[in-house]
């Protein structure tokens, strides 16, 4: 064999192994292409996990200040709400006060009316009794002078009824005893006797004993004034039935 036969052998084994270099070469590339696909895309990941990071970071500082604010906030109500508490419990302190002083207050007002009371009570039962005793006077004045006037009057139309109810009385006891209605003895109707003597010769009843041969009489002991009624006047038409009623008796 010659040179160029080997030359050739040597150009085309040259050249086959350039072509699986190429290939190899080629297929590095791909290798690197998608290893630097990947890598872009593992640097983007990257990237938006420091992007989040830092997102995040600043997220907790804001939940940091924000808790940092409200534990400031809570300390605050812890503040207050102690403060409250002491402001309860002296206010307690206050109405327990307020509440002793309106007891005592009111019991002394009560034994103020109760003191108050008992006196008006006295000076009424005073007054009720002096005005009672000044009623209970005049009454029994008026009712004196009533009494009397009444008596009087009674008095002044005594005889008169009496008259009547003897006349009355008497025609009634001639009815009974058969007399007749034209006798003399119907318009000549005695008089009702003036006096005691008068009455006794009428009726025939013996004379009693002298004011000087009656002894006197027991003097009873002082009672209360008690109100006295005048009698009721009786009619004419009233005495006449009582005298009839009288006469029809046996």
């Amino acid at each position: 064999m010659g040179r160029l036969d080997v030359a050739e052998a040597r150009a085309a084994v040259w050249a086959a192994e350039k072509e699986e270099l190429l290939k190899s070469l080629a297929a590095r590339d791909a290798t690197l292409e998608e290893e630097a696909r990947k890598t872009a895309d593992l640097l983007a990941k990257l990237d938006a996990a420091r992007a989040l990071s830092e997102h995040l970071k600043e997220e907790a500082k804001e939940a940091k200040d924000q808790n940092a604010r409200l534990s400031w906030e809570l300390d605050e109500v812890r503040l207050a709400s102690s403060r409250l508490e002491e402001d309860m419990q002296m206010l307690r302190g206050t109405n327990k006060r307020l509440t002793s002083e309106r007891k005592l207050a009111e019991r002394k007002l009560e034994i103020a009316l109760e003191g108050k009371a008992a006196e008006l009570a006295r000076a009424l039962n005073v007054q009720e009794a002096k005005l009672k005793e000044e009623y209970l006077a005049e009454h029994e004045s008026v009712m004196n002078e009533e009494v009397s006037k009444l008596t009087a009057n009674y008095k002044a139309q005594l005889p008169g009824i009496r008259d009547k109810a003897w006349i009355l009385g008497w025609k009634a006891a001639l009815r009974r005893a058969g007399v007749p209605t034209d006798s003399p003895i119907f318009q000549n109707s005695p008089r009702f006797p003036r006096s005691d003597s008068e009455l006794r010769a009428v009726s025939g009843i013996a004379p009693g004993p002298s004011a000087s041969e009656v002894p006197p009489a027991p003097v009873a002991p002082a009672s209360p004034v008690v109100p006295v009624t005048a009698p009721a006047v009786p009619s004419e038409s009233a005495a006449g039935t009582n005298c009839n009623e009288g006469a029809a008796a046996p």
